[in-house]
């Protein structure tokens, strides 16, 4: 488990770029549902998407990523390295063209094990108050090397001490001095949780 509680750090996992811009790995490539993607992703992550196709699609939850949804996003960030747009975030994925893409490429003979990069971590970022924490957006994080990207990001709000998630293009930002609490696990071939 990595845990950060430096404003500046999570700035360099948040926001495209700030960690330093660096050329996408050869293994990102494609748009997400293309053939291309689909075809790098059954190279990279065939155990992953064996998985993922095993399981139903991803469901709405309010304050946790099921496993399906989890699992998805790590099949993005295998071949995909474009950063999120942080100004229209919580954009769902086409979850079904995901889907069919896989489908279609799916070898005869897939791999029996995953790559062991690009790693997948899904952080959890909370705004630390009076010694509770309350989250406010989980963030998919795609790292090949020291190359580190922003792919997805999921804003939270708060309603009667119930987390949420807001509509697409809709931020929760936290007040400038805010103490910012991030967690990051890495997601594995299941669509688990696992100490990075």
């Amino acid at each position: 488990m990595i845990r950060f509680a430096a404003s500046a750090l999570l700035l360099a996992l948040a926001v495209p770029g700030a960690a330093g811009a660096a050329p996408p790995s050869p293994a990102a490539q494609g748009k997400p549902g293309t053939p291309a993607w689909a075809g790098c992703v059954w190279r990279l992550g065939s155990e992953s998407a064996k998985n993922w196709l095993a399981m139903k699609a991803p469901a709405w939850v309010n304050d946790v990523p099921t496993p399906a949804e989890t699992l998805g996003h790590r099949l993005i960030a295998l071949c995909s390295s474009d950063a999120a747009n942080e100004r229209k975030p919580n954009r769902t994925p086409n979850w079904g063209s995901l889907r069919a893409a896989l489908t279609r490429a799916r070898p005869a003979s897939p791999g029996a094990s995953d790559s062991s990069e690009p790693v997948t971590l899904l952080c959890r970022n909370h705004v630390v108050q009076a010694g509770r924490e309350t989250l406010f957006r989980i963030d998919i994080v795609r790292v090949s090397g020291t190359q580190r990207t922003t792919i997805f990001q999921q804003h939270f709000g708060e309603h009667q001490g119930r987390i949420f998630r807001v509509p697409q293009d809709i931020r929760h930002i936290p007040a400038a001095d805010a103490e910012i609490s991030t967690v990051c696990r890495s997601i594995t071939s299941t669509g688990g949780l696992a100490d990075a």
